[in-house]
């Protein structure tokens, strides 16, 4: 017999555009930063979930098979699904995948992006939108998460100083979430998986490849036919796969290995697919707010001397960067703007179910600071711009790369103490925001 139909309750559509570069180029951030690609492994693509409530508000999801992108890109299409749909820019979500062997873009390091690939990515992600808008039909939204044991703490502390290597049983960012959409068939049809892991296996310099995050991809479209699967990462910045580990070190991995870390993550959604989804009664309001993180800023002889001085690896963004604001300090902010989200999922006032989004690579103790602040479960989605690693007050101290590293993104200094007590001010505000919003 065929099976009941599901409960329409959302329209939904997905669509797909490739985003491989057109010609050779730089890379993202292989350590290679001076040669070009020599070749491709595997497409990049850019992948949209568009989701209607029955109230008419639209969410979309757009993930970019990339290391990062400047804010730039998040507001071209907000406001092409603005303008062309009537879209809140606050309901849609613009992630990267954090792939380090994608093409080099504009927000990370200065001078190694093309603006015609530019274009290309912001004329690829408006298509896919399109595409997606046009061919709305019926389905089911649902939950699902759990933990999962395939990433590890990038992190060792030693007499209170970081440095970098796994550290066994310390915490990070294991939760494996799915939203799904099951269409009027009740098939699968469309799997936003989140879940937090630095594709840093690095398995060929130069060499265009989508990562694990592709191949998962690839692999749960193959098993599940005609669904579309969307990769977001979590609160990353302080979490790496487990299968990069040699010998107790971090070390770079062959395109066997990423394929097998990626079969594995797809056994683990597999697995996850196969248990009972909690229904999503979806209806929709969001807020987009920016919490400013002040900085400590070095002088501007301390980057005149990086300028002048012979970089240890040829067009580094902690060079390429340094020259820029040597030149340009005076007009260097002294906080970092972090652009963030809430969205409220469900109308449930006791508990509801929200979306937060985050730019920069946060960390896992800044998911739990999200989590603490607002009055419901959380979706917790970083990487939606290249801002900086956004790293808690306790990391400070401890030092290390995530923390020292923000001049190599464009800012004059690391972050200042106060960082839990701005995000935790901002997403509790945000949540005060929507508890005014009923219509």
């Amino acid at each position: 017999m065929p099976a009941e139909p599901a409960d329409p309750t959302v329209q939904f559509a997905t669509a797909v555009e490739v985003i491989t570069p057109p010609a050779p180029m730089r890379l993202a951030c292989t350590g290679d930063f001076a040669s070009t690609s020599t070749s491709v492994h595997d497409d990049q693509y850019v992948r949209v979930l568009a989701v209607r409530a029955a109230d008419g508000r639209v969410l979309l999801w757009v993930s970019y098979d990339l290391l990062f992108f400047d804010r730039a890109l998040n507001r071209d299409l907000a406001e092409h699904a603005r303008q062309a749909y009537g879209i809140d820019p606050a309901g849609v979500t613009v992630g990267a995948v954090h792939n380090h062997n994608a093409g080099a873009v504009a927000g990370f390091n200065p001078g190694s992006g093309r603006p015609e690939y530019e274009e290309l990515l912001r004329s690829k992600g408006r298509a896919a939108i399109d595409a997606a808008m046009a061919h709305l039909r019926p389905g089911r939204l649902e939950l699902r998460r759990t933990d999962i044991d395939l990433n590890i703490q990038r992190r060792q502390v030693t007499d209170g100083q970081a440095t970098a290597g796994p550290n066994e049983g310390a915490p990070r960012d294991t939760e494996l979430v799915l939203l799904t959409v099951t269409d009027a068939d009740d098939v699968l049809a469309a799997c936003v998986v989140v879940y937090a892991c630095h594709p840093v296996f690095y398995p060929d310099k130069t060499v265009l490849t989508g990562e694990f995050p592709a191949r998962l991809c690839q692999l749960l479209t193959t098993d599940r036919y005609g669904c579309t699967p969307l990769f977001f990462q979590g609160a990353a910045g302080d979490a790496r796969p487990r299968a990069s580990i040699v010998d107790g070190q971090f070390t770079p991995r062959p395109f066997e290995v990423v394929d097998g870390f990626a079969r594995d993550l797809a056994d683990e959604v597999l697995a996850l697919l196969d248990q009972p989804g909690e229904p999503i009664q979806l209806a929709p309001r969001g807020v987009e707010f920016t919490v400013l993180l002040p900085l400590e800023p070095f002088d501007r002889q301390h980057f005149v001397d990086i300028a002048e001085a012979e970089p240890a690896l040829p067009d580094h963004p902690a060079w390429t960067n340094a020259v820029a604001m040597a030149a340009d300090y005076d007009d260097r902010p002294t906080d970092l703007s972090l652009v963030c989200t809430l969205v409220r999922l469900t109308a449930d006032t006791a508990q509801p179910l929200y979306l937060a989004t985050m730019g920069g690579e946060p960390v896992n103790d800044i998911k739990q600071l999200v989590r603490d602040a607002v009055d419901g479960p959380v979706v917790f989605v970083g990487y939606t711009d290249s801002t900086a690693y956004i790293v808690s007050d306790r990391m400070l101290p401890e030092g290390g790369y995530e923390v020292t590293c923000a001049p190599a993104f464009g800012h004059v200094g690391q972050l200042a103490a106060g960082i839990d007590e701005r995000i935790t001010a901002g997403f509790a505000a945000a949540v005060r925001d929507l508890a005014g919003t009923t219509g």
